[in-house]
């Protein structure tokens, strides 16, 4: 487990900055297969588009670990499609029980959970651009 430990209030808070960590986890995620899908689109060379973006304010630990995996088509797992499903299902639950929308957060639960409907509930996290693969009619790889 990690080495660093920070106090960040009362009995739970912690639980919640973990949940606010999947969430934008999840939503950078979401926004790096949407990059590389116009990218595509476009006829940019995703390898390119990708060292690109790391070079300015859209660089990401998600651009830099995952993209080169969302690209090949490697969707082996790192951390599981099913794993985040269940942080995504637990943001919303915290969430709803504070009235707090989350609209992003649904849309990209959403998504996941197409991931799982075709199958992929155990590859990694990368594998959420198959779902922009299906919406596009590509092939990643």
């Amino acid at each position: 487990m990690g080495t660093t430990i920070t106090n960040v209030g009362a009995s739970g808070a912690g639980q919640t900055v973990k949940l606010c960590n999947q969430l934008i986890c999840g939503i950078n995620i979401q926004a790096v297969c949407e990059a590389l899908a116009l990218g595509r689109a476009s006829g940019v060379d995703l390898n390119l588009l990708r060292r690109v973006l790391l070079g300015g304010s859209a660089a990401s630990w998600m651009l830099d670990k995952l993209g080169p995996a969302m690209i090949e088509g490697d969707v082996a797992a790192g951390f599981r499609i099913d794993l985040m499903l269940k942080d995504l299902r637990l943001v919303q639950e915290h969430a709803q029980a504070l009235n707090v929308p989350l609209p992003g957060t649904a849309l990209v639960t959403s998504q996941y959970v197409d991931a799982r409907a075709h199958g992929e509930g155990t590859n990694g996290n990368q594998a959420l651009f198959r779902v922009y693969d299906r919406m596009t009619n590509q092939v990643t790889g």
